[in-house]
């Protein structure tokens, strides 16, 4: 019945209003829809995110049952992840301050560590360089973020996660960013 009455209100509109109310009715969709599937691809973009770290928690499950064991602790280990993300947080990239905290892993133990306690952090871009990407930042400080992974490629040249691995590799550790 309280259909009949909304149909009949409808049908006794004028043209320019029903139209009103059909375009307003598709945009409240598309809108509804529109979030929907950018909360879907968001939440499937931080499980792969995700999924770096949880694979890191369980090979260094793995090495531990090998005899091979962090030389840092996880508070060693969070200092260098605050580090890493004011290095590159902002405008401009710290590399040296990168280089410096890869330097203080000794094994592959460490690295497997760094990059589970990493998990997914969030990046606030540059206000001069990127002011768009900076508004966006402003209103959800949750709108760029990733695993250490994302964040090295996202801010450093491929000479610079080169250098990276060369670190490791000249300490015996076969990982590579």
């Amino acid at each position: 019945m309280a259909q009949n009455k909304v149909v009949e209100v409808y049908k006794g509109l004028p043209d320019w209003a029903r139209g009103v109310v059909v375009v307003g009715g598709i945009a409240i969709a598309f809108y509804i829809g529109y979030t929907l599937i950018r909360r879907v691809r968001k939440n499937a973009e931080l499980q792969a995110d995700l999924q770096e770290s949880d694979s890191a928690k369980s090979e260094l499950e793995k090495l531990r049952r090998n005899g091979i064991v962090p030389s840092l602790s996880d508070s060693q280990v969070e200092s260098m992840i605050n580090a890493l993300v004011e290095s590159m947080n902002d405008c401009g990239t710290d590399e040296k301050a990168i280089y410096n905290q890869i330097k203080k892993v000794n094994n592959i133990a460490d690295v497997q560590l760094l990059i589970a306690k990493w998990g997914v952090r969030y990046y606030r871009p540059c206000s001069v360089s990127s002011p768009i990407s900076y508004s966006k930042y402003l209103f959800n400080n949750k709108a760029f973020g990733g695993n250490l992974s994302a964040w090295f490629n996202y801010d450093l040249t491929q000479t610079e996660i080169t250098k990276i691995n060369k670190i490791l590799s000249d300490k015996g550790i076969t990982f590579k960013f």
